[in-house]
């Protein structure tokens, strides 16, 4: 099951805490448009995979009155429903957006499969952002590689080593 939080905030201090990245779901239950995005967290065909996703992220779920005013939430408007993509430290990531989505509203989602796409780039790009800042004074990502390569040789789990660099 998905453990969403209910609040900007509390989404935030956690993030921060266990070094997640976030996603923020900002949506009005008399919408349309926002129960098929619901639908596609809970009964698409790609629910299951989602809810897999979802522990990589700190799930925020705003709805009606609760959708905040501060422009950095808007970056291309104000409609609903949008997801956002944050880094750990709150930054909203606007390179993360349904490149397959309605042009003009690049935050706008509906369909499982593009929420999920999504979610796996966020995943990715800002879990590869979190790795770079975090890299020592002096260390280069290879220095940091080296590692995980020599591990992989030994083990013989080469197949892996792409996903964990």
């Amino acid at each position: 099951k998905i453990q969403w939080v209910n609040s900007i905030a509390e989404g935030e201090r956690i993030a921060r805490q266990e070094k997640k990245p976030m996603l923020l779901l900002i949506h009005n239950t008399a919408c349309h448009q926002c129960t098929k995005l619901k639908s596609a967290f809970t009964t698409s065909n790609y629910a299951d995979e989602i809810e897999q996703y979802s522990s990589k992220f700190v799930m925020i779920n705003l709805q009606n009155e609760e959708e905040p005013s501060d422009l950095k939430y808007q970056p291309d408007g104000e409609y609903i429903p949008r997801m956002l993509f944050m880094d750990s430290e709150g930054q909203v990531q606007t390179k993360v957006n349904n490149t397959q989505g309605s042009r003009g509203f690049a935050f706008f989602y509906y369909r499982g499969e593009d929420v999920l796409r999504e979610m796996k780039r966020a995943a990715r790009v800002l879990s590869l952002e979190d790795s770079q800042q975090s890299l020592s004074p002096g260390t280069t990502n290879s220095e940091q590689a080296a590692p995980i390569i020599a591990s992989a040789m030994k083990t013989g789990t080469s197949s892996h080593l792409k996903q964990e660099l």
